[in-house]
């Protein structure tokens, strides 16, 4: 019999409202309590640069979301990736040469920038990473073998943890960053993700296992991130 690929299901109508109404309400309080200050800067829109940067996106993001329905080897995917390093690169020289740059390149050559950079990007592709794998984990039925069966609420649910404790995590990174250098604190933060990742891989038989794994790596999360702001400010 011909293995079958599970697909976690679409949110319904009622789950869908209970993620829209957070976000609707967040929306509404930054327009009554935000007021426009009046003020605007120099300058005008560098509509190439915009233009080059919205190619760029598109062309990353679309294989990355479509290229297990199109094939990663396939012609469109790999066409889709290398368009987006030419148009990145153009992009670049754009900003580069203009007056009015929408990034300042510039400042991407200092060492705190793009070490932290660097650093950002490692910690964004392991949190984001697990974002999209969990909760598809979570909802595959359990008798694929593997899945737990849980609903799209109730995985969303379990991730209620790891926010706490990244969270938490956060407040206390600002007193380490007091008493040791901030990369030091960069490595500390990187300690309890790799030791989620291995519980995970160990412990995942049910869904509160889960929940405290990740929460486990909630802590690393917190520091590391809350940290790197530190490190572009002091250098290091």
């Amino acid at each position: 019999m011909p293995k079958q690929r599970y697909h976690p299901a679409h949110p319904t109508a009622d789950e869908q409202r209970r993620l829209i109404t957070p976000s609707e309400t967040a929306r509404l309080a930054v327009r009554l309590l935000l007021k426009d200050t009046g003020a605007r800067a120099d300058g005008r829109m560098n509509w190439p640069a915009g233009a080059m940067l919205a190619a760029t996106l598109v062309l990353l993001l679309l294989p990355l979301s479509l290229g297990q329905q199109w094939g990663w080897g396939s012609p469109r995917t790999l066409g889709s990736f290398a368009g987006a390093l030419v148009a990145g690169v153009v992009w670049v020289a754009i900003e580069t040469r203009s007056r009015y740059s929408l990034i300042d390149m510039r400042v991407f050559r200092l060492r705190p920038v793009w070490t932290a950079n660097l650093a950002s990007f490692l910690f964004g592709v392991t949190l984001y990473s697990a974002f999209g794998f969990i909760p598809a984990f979570l909802q595959t039925p359990a008798g694929t073998g593997y899945g737990l069966g849980e609903s799209i609420t109730a995985s969303g649910l379990l991730f209620l943890p790891v926010t706490a404790t990244q969270f938490l995590s956060g407040l206390a990174a600002d007193a380490l960053a007091k008493r040791m250098p901030t990369k030091a604190v960069l490595v500390i933060g990187s300690v309890p993700i790799v030791i989620s990742f291995l519980l995970l891989a160990l412990l995942h038989s049910s869904a509160w296992l889960v929940a405290l794994d990740t929460a486990v790596g909630g802590l690393g999360f917190g520091i590391g991130l809350s940290a790197l702001s530190a490190v572009v400010v002091h250098g290091g």
